[in-house]
């Protein structure tokens, strides 16, 4: 006898009969939905895969990619992506991928990290650089876009945005660069961008225009919002955190020498370095003071100055004295003594 029947007594004749005849009728239930499962993951993938903040660190937006094995399906969406660093923070511990098997979290701080991604055992990592202050500040360049994509999908584009050169004083006018890209990372050449330069969801410029340049009023983090729209209706956005530096502050200069003990003839390298370096435009002027051996001028770039001399052969200490002015007026000076020996 089956579970949905019952045995009864009806007039001396075993009677088969539904068993909701003894019970009531049963209520159907539909099942529960069942949350279609991810797309299996075949590499994660971290951009920038390396990057280098100025001193003091910052901030910086991380596009995650999961890539699906499937055939036909390259994108690998809803994928919950573990993350940690051994430096700084991150502002998620775990993101989800979204129909176009991307996301997007931001990572702070002023110490050097490596950023780890997991998802499906599949790992993936990026390294952040904080520069101790010496060299010139390389133009950043936007994350790179994923590779091997399926043409056509998916329908979004990846938007990137990044000042020129940094860091960036109030009142001192910065230009921004902004890119639109498709999933195979070729620009997208009608899209237009709206920018938003106070993170206030109000845009303040909207065209055509990649590189606008801001002047930022005072000094404070500001978060500069950008959206790309395709000529097809596809979107993207992206944004960037930068620290303004007050206008006008103190100006700190640092002189150092190859050598502070030489013989007369030696060539030795004298190099000047301002604190914080202040962005262009505008030209900064250093003035030398090179004891017996005279006085020049150079200019600075991106914070350094350097400059090769020598001194008579003769017993002597020679001051050597580098005085930098900035366009808006202010100086700061530095000293070093070199001991020449004939």
């Amino acid at each position: 006898m089956s579970a949905g029947t019952a045995a009864l007594m009806c007039a001396g004749v075993l009677c088969v009969l539904p068993i909701a005849a003894c019970h009531g009728i049963q209520r159907s239930t539909s099942p529960e939905p069942v949350a279609a499962a991810p797309a299996s993951v075949s590499a994660v993938t971290l951009s920038p895969d390396h990057w280098e903040l100025p001193p003091g660190g910052g901030s910086l937006d991380l596009v995650i990619t999961t890539t699906g094995n499937t055939a036909g399906n390259v994108a690998a969406p809803h994928v919950v992506v573990l993350l940690r660093t051994s430096g700084g923070t991150l502002s998620a511990s775990s993101v989800e991928t979204d129909f176009t098997g991307h996301a997007r979290v931001t990572w702070s701080g002023a110490a050097s990290a490596t950023i780890t991604a997991e998802a499906a055992d599949i790992l993936a990592t990026s390294r952040i650089t904080v520069r101790d202050g010496s060299g010139p500040f390389p133009p950043p360049v936007p994350p790179p876009p994923p590779g091997d994509p399926t043409p056509g999908d998916p329908a979004a584009l990846i938007v990137s945005l990044y000042p020129v050169y940094g860091p960036v004083v109030a009142t001192v006018p910065v230009t921004f660069a902004g890119a639109a890209r498709d999933y195979t990372g070729a620009l997208v050449p009608d899209a237009t961008y709206d920018w938003d330069f106070n993170g206030d969801g109000v845009v303040d410029r909207s065209g055509s225009d990649r590189a606008p340049v801001v002047t930022f009023p005072s000094a404070g983090r500001f978060v500069i919002l950008l959206v790309a729209h395709a000529p097809d209706g596809r979107a993207g956005r992206g944004q960037y955190a930068i620290d303004i530096l007050p206008a006008g502050g103190p100006i700190a200069a640092t002189l150092t020498a190859s050598s502070v003990d030489v013989r007369g003839g030696e060539p030795v390298t004298l190099r000047v370095t301002i604190t914080p370096p202040v962005p262009m435009p505008g030209t900064i002027r250093c003035d030398w003071n090179l004891g017996t051996t005279g006085a020049t001028t150079t200019t600075i770039a991106d914070g350094v100055s350097e400059l090769t001399t020598t001194f008579p052969s003769l017993v002597s200490v020679q001051t050597v004295t580098a005085t930098v002015t900035t366009p808006d007026g202010r100086t700061a000076s530095a000293i070093v003594k070199i001991t020449v020996r004939p």
